[in-house]
Order: structure tokens, then C-alpha cells, then sequence
């Protein structure tokens, strides 16, 4: 199997019928965060499907195919990964070999569906396995809010694992960001954190509601029971 055949699958199964809607939904058009992008617009299951039947193919091939321009390839190229990094598909080694090659490639992560589609577990995995969090404390001192981005979610990883510092020390680095996509991206880790422990969201929050921007707070309490998400918006918890 080949990259080449790979591709003509993929363009095989292109909706142009919904393309315009994707464009939207990614922001493809001149002044959104993905300008620049084709869109296929090959859904989801169609793409994890293709993903499995090339899960064999080289690592500089789905490199390679990480830095198309279509967004649907990115996708399939993200989807790839995740299924060479099943237990029985990989060692270690390549593990890592994997996580440090992402890392050399984030300029071609740049849309939120592709970072929280691969973020957690190709490199949220790897930080967590190797005691390496100063690559996501890294990630969060980025100039590039997508690097931001990649630096919360990945931390869901460890929140799976009831490990809530590494989260909680992004959250507080990425706070007062400017960017929509990452008081989303954090009151999602903030929300995951409740789910499990719902004293460490309340002491966080407890700090920090009153000043945190409202997207991030909406997210973040949107599990609480109503009195209690009630009094955070109202500002009198």
C-alpha cells in the first residue's frame, strides 16, 4: 500500500455537498484559524476506517502526509498514529520516536479537531510515561495558541490517571489568554478535573472565577448542579 493509493481512497470519499459547512465549522475562509486549508469534508468513521486499513505504512509516510494541505488528510495522518500506538502495534522506542516526531511537526496541527484528536494521546501518553512535563509547561509558554492548546488537553491524559498538578499549572499559565479556543480547551481540563475531583476544580475556581474569562468559567462548572453553577455566575460562591 501506498501514500499515493492512500490518497486517491481518501479523495474517493469526499462529500462536496458538505464542504461548505466544514469550511465553516474550521474556519477555512481568509481570516479564520484555518485559512488556507482544502477541505474534503470525509467524515470521521470513513477516516478512522482508511486509517486502520494503512496502519502499516512508514512513519515518513504519514509524515509526509501530516503536512498536506487538505485538512482531511492531517486528520487521516493523526488517526494513523493513534492506531500505531496500540499496545501491540509498537515498542517503546518507537513510542518515542513517534511523540518527538509530532513534536518536530506541530506547525501542521493547527486546528482544534486535530489537537485534541491527537494531543492526548501521542504526547499527553509520553510526557506522563517519561516524567517530562516541562514539554507541556513549554507548549504553554508558546507564542502559537495552538501549541496553548496542545499544552492543556494533553494534560487529560494525566487527569485519567487522578493527576491534577500538571493541569492546574497550565490552567494558571494560560488563565487570561486572549483566544476563545483556549479558555475552551482549559475549562474542558478544569471540567474533566470536577468529574473526579470535584475539590480540586472548587479550589482552583475559588481563586480564580471571579477573574477568568466567562467562557472558561461556563465550561468549567457546566457539570455542577444548578444552585452551585448558579452562585459561580452570579459571583458569590
Amino acid at each position: 500500500m501506498s501514500l499515493n493509493q492512500l490518497i486517491a481512497e481518501a479523495k474517493l470519499l469526499s462529500n462536496e455537498a458538505k464542504i461548505p459547512e466544514y469550511e465553516r465549522f474550521l474556519q477555512v475562509f481568509p481570516g479564520g484559524y484555518g485559512e488556507g486549508d482544502i477541505v474534503w469534508a470525509i467524515r470521521i468513521p470513513l477516516l478512522r476506517t482508511l486509517a486502520k486499513k494503512y496502519v502499516n505504512i512508514s512513519l515518513d509516510d504519514v509524515f509526509t502526509l501530516l503536512k498536506n494541505k487538505v485538512h482531511d488528510l492531517r486528520m487521516l495522518a493523526v488517526f494513523i498514529l493513534e492506531y500505531k500506538l496500540a499496545p501491540k502495534k509498537t515498542s517503546n522506542e518507537n513510542r518515542e520516536q513517534i511523540a518527538n516526531r509530532y513534536l518536530q511537526h506541530l506547525t501542521y496541527i493547527n486546528n482544534w479537531d486535530l489537537v485534541d484528536a491527537s494531543c492526548i494521546k501521542i504526547l499527553g501518553s509520553y510526557v506522563y510515561n517519561k516524567s517530562k512535563p516541562q514539554i507541556l509547561l513549554n507548549l504553554a509558554d508558546s507564542n502559537n495558541f495552538w501549541e496553548n492548546r496542545i499544552a492543556i488537553v494533553s494534560t487529560f491524559y494525566h487527569i485519567r490517571k487522578n493527576e491534577f498538578n500538571l493541569s492546574i499549572d497550565i490552567a494558571t499559565k494560560l488563565l487570561y489568554h486572549k483566544h476563545d479556543l483556549i479558555h475552551k480547551g482549559v475549562g474542558w481540563m478544569l471540567r474533566e478535573i470536577g468529574n473526579r475531583d470535584q475539590m480540586v476544580e472548587l479550589d482552583f475556581l475559588a481563586k480564580h472565577y471571579k477573574s477568568m474569562p466567562r467562557t472558561m468559567l461556563r465550561y468549567a462548572i457546566e457539570k455542577f448542579d444548578e444552585a452551585l453553577r448558579q452562585q459561580f455566575l452570579k459571583g458569590v460562591f
